[in-house]
C-alpha cells in the first residue's frame, strides 16, 4: 500500500491556473481599456463643447453634466483595467515604510471623519529599511483603506499598524466592519467580483497583483 500526500501538489496547479486565468484576463483588459479610452476622450470633448454651448437652457446643461460624471465613472473604470493588467516590474528601492503609510493617510484622513471612522495608527517606533515601490505600495494602501472604510458604513473604527520583525515589516489594515463569509473570502481577490451596488471589482484584484509580486 503506497499512501501519498497530493495536497501540495494540487494547490500548486490551483495556483497555476489562477496566474494562467489572470494572465489572459490582463491581456484582454488591456486590449479593451485602450479600445475604449480613446472614443471615450472623444465623446467627453463633444459634450463639454455642447455644454459650453447651451448657457440658454440650465435643463438641458444639467443632463450633460450628469452624463459627464458618467463618462468620469467610465473613465475610472477604463484606469483601473489598465493598471489591473499592468505586468511590468515594481521599481523596488530602499524606503520608509511608515512615511509612505503616514503620507497616504493623511490623503484618507478626512474621509474618515465624514463617514464616523476612527482612524487608529499603531506603529512601532523604530522601522527597518525595506526595498519597496512607494507608489504602488500607496496604491494597495489605499485600496484597502477604502474598502475597510465601505465595510463600515455606519461608522467604526480603522486600525492601521506596522510592526518590526526580523528582517521585514509587518502592515495589517484591520477594520469593525460586517466581514466576509467563506464563499467572499474565497472569491474576494477574484476580478469583477463584488457585492456592492457601485464598483467594479478590480479594486483588491489590483492589490493582490501589487503585493503577490
Amino acid at each position: 500500500l503506497t499512501v501519498e500526500d497530493l495536497t501540495e501538489r494540487a494547490e500548486m496547479r490551483s495556483r497555476l491556473a489562477r496566474m494562467d486565468r489572470l494572465a489572459s484576463l490582463g491581456r484582454l483588459a488591456a486590449g479593451l481599456a485602450h479600445e475604449i479610452r480613446n472614443p471615450l476622450t472623444g465623446i467627453s470633448l463633444l459634450l463639454d463643447d455642447l455644454h459650453d454651448r447651451l448657457l440658454h437652457t440650465p435643463k438641458d446643461q444639467e443632463l450633460i453634466r450628469r452624463a459627464l460624471e458618467e463618462m468620469e465613472r467610465l473613465e475610472g473604470l477604463v484606469g483601473d483595467l489598465l493598471e489591473f493588467s499592468r505586468v511590468s516590474a515594481s521599481a523596488c528601492r530602499p524606503g520608509d515604510l511608515r512615511a509612505v503609510v503616514e503620507r497616504t493617510l493623511g490623503l484618507f484622513k478626512q474621509g474618515c471623519e465624514r463617514s464616523g471612522v476612527t482612524l487608529v495608527c499603531d506603529f512601532a517606533a523604530t522601522l527597518p529599511v525595506i526595498a519597496l515601490d512607494e507608489q504602488r505600495m500607496q496604491q494597495a494602501l489605499l485600496n484597502l483603506l477604502r474598502n475597510a472604510q465601505e465595510a463600515m458604513p455606519e461608522g467604526g473604527t480603522l486600525t492601521v499598524s506596522l510592526q518590526a520583525r526580523p528582517e521585514e515589516v509587518c502592515l495589517r489594515v484591520s477594520d469593525t466592519g460586517v466581514g466576509m463569509d467563506d464563499e467572499q473570502r474565497r472569491l474576494i481577490f477574484e476580478p469583477f467580483y463584488t457585492r456592492k451596488k457601485e464598483g467594479n471589482g478590480l479594486g483588491l484584484a489590483i492589490v493582490h497583483n501589487i503585493v503577490a509580486e
